[in-house]
């Protein structure tokens, strides 16, 4: 009911648009579009969408004819994700099967429009294996502290999780257990996915450690980022399409620095490890 009257609404001619702009076309429902379409000024026609397919984590694939948007012969492709050090695009391109990752260079046109965005290299990223949970917990924390210790801003660190409890033995949720010990080492974190809230008051330049979902911290990034329970089996729950986009996200939400601890190997982590 909402979404049709909205459309009628919408439809109405009272609000046209000239040009409309779509940031994060992927996270669009069908709906969505086709309110947008709606507001749209025929005579100018003038609609973008800015979208990333490999970040897909909410939607099936739809033509764009059946939404009423012109998109033959008008699809652009930007080659190189701004975002990272070119070790985690290109690390991120290989898990995804991407040819592009194989290039260390953007083409011209796309290194004047960003001349300070490349041959912008960091460590390679580190996937590291573990005999547990309390392992991990120990080595995740232990590698903020020392970050922190070396003069890195809490707020550009973020320890994002998969699965809440991803293993079965786990008598903690995974996040309080993260937060948990970062306060025994004075550390401020905040968890921000842990309800709506805490996600509504989410402040991303207080300098403390970011716990989140990877979902929660889509369109976000952070220089250092630890990615936890891509080992667990209830990944198997979901699609691989949504699982691989998921993975894809969270790599690419570090600009700098990206750790991957497990405890066993995955389908998932198998593909990391092919793509390290």
């Amino acid at each position: 009911m909402v979404v049709q009257m909205a459309l009628e609404k919408a439809g109405d001619g009272k609000r046209q648009y000239d040009a409309i702009m779509i940031d994060e076309g992927q996270d669009f429902t069908d709906d969505m579009f086709k309110l947008v379409t709606s507001l749209l000024n025929k005579k100018t026609d003038n609609l973008m969408v800015a979208l990333d397919d490999n970040q897909n984590i909410y939607r099936s694939g739809q033509a764009w004819k059946n939404l009423g948007i012109k998109a033959q012969g008008r699809v652009h492709r930007l080659n190189y994700v701004y975002r990272n050090t070119i070790e985690i695009a290109q690390f991120a391109a290989r898990f995804m099967n991407d040819d592009q990752g194989k290039s260390d260079k953007a083409d011209s046109k796309q290194a004047e429009l960003f001349p300070d965005y490349f041959d912008y290299h960091g460590s390679k990223p580190e996937i590291k294996q573990f005999a547990d949970v309390k392992a991990i917990v120990d080595y995740v924390t232990g590698t903020i502290k020392k970050l922190a210790d070396e003069g890195m801003p809490l707020s550009e660190i973020a320890v994002l999780y998969a699965v809440k409890s991803p293993y079965e033995e786990m008598q903690e949720p995974l996040p309080q257990l993260i937060g948990h010990a970062l306060e025994a080492k004075g550390i401020i974190s905040s968890w921000i996915s842990e309800d709506y809230r805490a996600k509504k008051t989410y402040d991303i330049t207080t300098n403390s450690v970011t716990i989140s979902t990877v979902q929660s911290a889509k369109g976000l990034d952070y220089a250092c980022v630890f990615l936890l329970g891509l080992d667990s089996p209830k990944l198997g729950e979901w699609s691989t399409d949504v699982a691989k986009n998921l993975t894809y996200v969270a790599i690419t939400r570090a600009r700098e620095q990206l750790y991957v601890p497990y405890v066993s190997k995955k389908k998932v982590l198998d593909s990391l490890l092919t793509s390290s």
